[in-house]
């Protein structure tokens, strides 16, 4: 999986509210540090997490459960981190689980979720595989390089459903192959995070999971459907 959308950022002070969502099995428990203040949330794998806020430097730490060492020492395993952009005020975290023997359990892709970026009818592509793809969305065509992303509109569609194809580059004979069609059902009032990465027996072929949300909220979890 392409680690360049897991960008960093020069280091400062931040303010934010924020939602985390896991690729994999539902994370139980994860603390931070907001200010002086421990907070603790669960990271669910079907539904964004309650809304969390967030003052600190701009590169968040996230832990395992607080622990206490032979001195009575207060000890936080960390388990991931991630680094807020400046431009961005709504993120969502992706927790992604690492092989074992990283470092942090978890790595963390940060999405924008502000309205105005990434408004309802709007579908945002993220290309996790090392393949350039070429992409036809219904009249759209467009290409992703590996660890790329591209963001569309559906507002104009006058169907239900819209044509999905996506071809990746193959290096031998330098041409293009099919990996992936389909028709997806569109919603205006809707939107969805859509991964593009490979099945893990056999790189080449291309496997989608989209998350489907109803806009941003200001409290509450928010429940997806979350489809392959």
């Amino acid at each position: 999986m392409s680690c360049a959308l897991f960008a960093q950022s020069e280091e400062g002070i931040v303010n934010v509210s924020f939602r985390a969502l896991s690729w994999d099995n539902t994370i139980p428990k994860v603390e931070y540090f907001d200010g002086t203040e421990v907070a603790s949330f669960l990271v669910p794998n079907g539904s964004r997490s309650v809304v969390q806020h967030y003052t600190g430097p701009a590169t968040i730490t996230f832990y395992d459960t607080l622990r206490f060492g032979p001195d009575n020492a207060p000890i936080y395993p960390p388990v991931a981190f991630a680094s807020i952009p400046p431009d961005i005020q709504s993120p969502l975290f992706l927790f992604i689980k690492n092989a074992d023997g990283d470092d942090y359990p978890y790595k963390v892709l940060v999405v924008d979720e502000s309205a105005q970026n990434f408004p309802n009818g709007s579908y945002r592509f993220f290309n996790l595989t090392q393949y350039n793809l070429a992409c036809l969305f219904g009249k759209n065509k467009f290409q992703l390089k590996p660890g790329s992303q591209e963001t569309l509109s559906t507002e104009e569609a006058e169907k239900k459903y819209v044509e999905i194809k996506l071809a990746r580059n193959d290096e031998r004979t330098e041409g293009w192959r099919l990996a992936y069609a389909s028709k997806w059902g569109i919603r205006k009032n809707r939107r969805a995070l859509v991964f593009l990465y490979s099945k893990p027996d056999d790189p080449s072929e291309i496997i989608t999971k989209k998350y489907y949300d109803n806009g941003p909220a200001p409290q509450g979890s928010v429940h997806v459907q979350l489809e392959h």
